[in-house]
């Protein structure tokens, strides 16, 4: 299989492009950023950029993108999904397994405390799901609820 190599020159400039084309030129596509690590200064970057009351960036290793969610490295080997990490960290314990972190907005990247709600079970974010899907209700009707969480 030949390599396409394309540069940037007067040629493509308002000419249609194939997907395919379009997909090996762009750095935005999933599978460029699937398994990448950022470098520390980035992370930093990103750190100072979003930061808030809480922190977003924390001092503890790598982050990698994965299905459209932050993970960040918190041991040697060990993944786990930024939300979750924050909200166990304000709350002071560890989540339970039947435990659901929902994104308020729905947009996995935005961890803010404020955006994350706390379901019990996966009955209940499902039910509430559901609710939304069919436009019963509003899905910005939650708000945060972490403090009944926190010790």
């Amino acid at each position: 299989m030949k390599k396409i190599i394309i540069k940037k020159n007067k040629y493509w400039l308002g000419k249609k492009m194939s997907q395919l084309i379009r997909n090996k030129m762009s750095k935005n596509n999933a599978r460029y950023w699937k398994g990448k690590k950022f470098s520390k200064t980035h992370c930093d970057n990103l750190s100072n950029s979003h930061k808030g009351k809480h922190g977003r960036c924390l001092d503890i290793g790598t982050k990698r993108i994965i299905s459209n969610s932050i993970q960040i490295k918190v041991n040697e080997g060990l993944w786990m999904y930024e939300h979750r990490y924050l909200v166990e960290q304000y709350i002071g314990r560890k989540l339970k397994s039947t435990e659901i972190v929902h994104h308020i907005d729905s947009n996995r990247k935005n961890n803010k405390l404020s955006n994350l709600y706390i379901f019990k079970n996966i009955m209940l974010h499902s039910s509430f799901e559901v609710l939304v899907r069919f436009k019963i209700i509003n899905k910005f009707i939650l708000k945060s609820n972490l403090k009944e969480f926190k010790i």
